[in-house]
């Protein structure tokens, strides 16, 4: 699984998140109005600056209101209470909803993406190396 580190270089501050989870970001940051520049691709390593950094992270500070603080309540019927897979189990993951997939702890997600990027300062998109096994 690829991972992207997010850096604010002003502040030494960085976040990580999978690349599944940076593109279900932008996903909600569009659903609450950031609108992204339509020719750059977000999936690949770059710096987004200030002022369109500053902007996705208002739109996902806006969104913030509608994520649940516990596990949002599943589409589907949830694996059986106390097994692996109910461990394994995250709200959002099958119906690809923004708002289920940062509920609970998730939403520390979110909250690491505003304060790296809401401070308009430069944001240092970095692909992390991919695991050897």
């Amino acid at each position: 699984m690829r991972y992207y580190e997010l850096i604010n270089p002003t502040r030494g501050y960085s976040t990580q998140l999978s690349a599944r989870e940076w593109e279900m970001l932008r996903a909600l940051a569009v659903r609450y109005g950031w609108e992204p520049e339509p020719r750059r691709n977000y999936a690949r390593e770059g710096t987004i600056g200030d002022a369109e950094a500053a902007a996705m992270a208002t739109a996902v500070k806006r969104a913030l209101r509608d994520v649940p603080i516990f596990y949002a309540a599943a589409k589907k019927e949830l694996p059986p209470p106390n097994t692996l897979e109910r461990l394994r189990y995250r709200p959002g993951d099958e119906e690809e909803d923004p708002l289920g997939y940062f509920s609970g702890h998730n939403r520390t997600k979110l909250l690491n993406f505003i304060n790296a990027a809401l401070n308009f300062d430069n944001l240092i998109i970095r692909a992390l190396p991919e695991p050897s096994d």
